[in-house]
């Protein structure tokens, strides 16, 4: 690669690779490009979780699923000691060029390799719909583990009920069976994400069920405003009594 090709624009250049060999048409593909490398939506996205919350620049905090390493990179900002998890190895290897100064292993949500009550934060944006029913209650779980009581997490999920399905590109295709689904966005697209979404209520009671306390904030869809697109979940670890 040229020496003055900048490393964010290397990532660009390879997610454009990648998206082409997904079979992406535009827009879907320069939609997922911006999704996986924007970092400064990543930041504005932290600020607003972290509105209002007191919380050390020296409590350890940590991203599951930290993909290309965005987060990572908006936490290290405010952060000393910061972590991420991701399963897969090629985008362990981008997330540590981009954020070296983060620990960053590769490995499963629903098996964290971290001790009891270590993190005062942790953050996991756009996973869990990725993970199965069980993987899901599975993952919930090891993220209460592993948070520290009083700590925070922030999630954010896509709504069961979307009109566009964001991944799949299928006007109310999460509303459908999956196999009819499916068989739309192939012959739609030719390629096909399978993914576990939820209602509100559906989502929080993942995480409540991991005996978290959850907050659920509703997200607008940009389609039509009446309709609930995504959700952010605050969750907490109720304190020792």
């Amino acid at each position: 690669m040229n020496e003055s090709v900048s490393l964010e624009e290397e990532l660009i250049a390879f997610l454009q690779m990648r998206a082409a060999s997904y079979n992406m048409c535009e827009p879907n593909l320069s939609r997922w490009v911006d999704c996986m490398s924007d970092v400064q939506a990543t930041k504005q996205l932290l600020d607003s979780f972290l509105a209002g919350l007191s919380i050390s620049p020296a409590e350890p905090c940590l991203d599951v699923g930290c993909g290309f390493g965005n987060l990572l990179i908006a936490l290290s900002e405010r952060f000393r000691h910061v972590s991420g998890i991701e399963l897969n190895a090629e985008r362990v290897e981008w997330a540590k060029r981009r954020c070296p100064s983060a620990e960053i292993v590769c490995g499963t949500a629903e098996a964290l390799p971290w001790p009891d009550d270590h993190f005062r934060l942790i953050t996991s944006t756009d996973v869990f719909e990725h993970l199965d029913h069980s993987q899901q209650a599975a993952a919930a779980r090891e993220l209460a583990r592993v948070l520290k009581p009083g700590g925070y997490a922030f999630v954010t999920v896509p709504s069961r009920y979307q009109i566009s399905d964001e991944h799949n590109h299928v006007l109310f295709g999460t509303w459908m069976p999956d196999r009819f689904r499916k068989l739309i966005s192939m012959r739609l697209h030719g390629t096909y994400l399978q993914c576990w979404e939820h209602s509100g209520a559906g989502w929080s009671r993942v995480f409540e069920r991991a005996d978290l306390a959850v907050a659920l904030f509703p997200q607008k869809s940009r389609t039509l405003r009446i309709t609930t697109s995504r959700f952010h979940l605050f969750a907490r670890k109720p304190q020792m009594s």
